[in-house]
């Protein structure tokens, strides 16, 4: 349609018809843009069109964010993101590895690619049928990563059961039905406590309100601490 209007989809502000050359703002590559908004937001042909695993690896590995909550949004408002889907059991060790090699901490090599190869093999659902939220989950396989730790490790198997367990406390609390997005959040506030107690890696931890409410049909609205800034850090 000729007077159709295309929204961006970071910040929700109209889409202009543009030429300019623009940073893709998941690959980090410049281009010449088609369209872009007023705070010239630009995703690229390739980013546009990328499958999630990808979009998540490729953003990561290039990104310099270090708000974890600021690299997941980025990730989840992707088209390719579902509201509720297995992903996210994969994007909250990811961001959170990348968070914390962007505040300056040394990670083992390809340590985003093995914390998704992991989170990948976690089930959808498993938040009812194992009890086990693969998000919550994820912060498990970022602790495994970061400390190298295996099963016949002594702390560092401990420390990754430890960071399970409290991001699964912290989950368990939100009350149901599930929420991907709020489960992700809550991961994430769970794993930066326990990063700047065990071990002194200190990440931003601003957050304001979850910008996916009217896209959940399944919103619990204001009985969830992240709807509308609720959430305290």
């Amino acid at each position: 349609m000729e007077n159709e209007v295309f929204y961006c989809n970071i910040c929700n502000k109209v889409l202009h018809p543009t030429s300019e050359e623009l940073k893709c703002i998941y690959c980090k590559e410049v281009s010449v843009a088609d369209y872009t908004c007023d705070d010239h937001h630009f995703v690229c042909e390739n980013c546009r069109l990328a499958l999630p695993e990808e979009l998540v690896l490729k953003t990561c590995e290039r990104s310099e964010i270090k708000n974890p909550y600021e690299l997941a949004n980025l990730i989840m408002k992707h088209p390719a993101i579902p509201i509720h889907s297995p992903i996210h059991h994969y994007l909250v060790p990811a961001v959170l590895l990348t968070a914390i090699k962007n505040v300056g901490y040394d990670l083992p090599p390809r340590a985003v690619r093995i914390a998704i190869k992991r989170g990948k093999r976690i089930p959808y659902g498993t938040c009812g049928s194992w009890g086990v939220c693969g998000a919550g989950a994820g912060v498990g396989i970022a602790m495994s990563v970061l400390t190298g730790a295996t099963y016949r490790s002594d702390t560092e198997r401990s420390e990754c059961l430890d960071a399970s367990g409290e991001s699964l406390l912290s989950i368990s609390r939100l009350g149901g039905p599930r929420c991907c997005k709020a489960s992700v959040y809550a991961s994430i506030k769970s794993a930066i406590g326990l990063l700047e107690k065990k071990f002194k890696i200190k990440l931003p931890s601003n957050f304001e309100e979850c910008p996916f409410s009217s896209n959940n049909v399944e919103c619990k609205k204001d009985k969830c601490v992240y709807f509308k800034g609720g959430h305290q850090n």
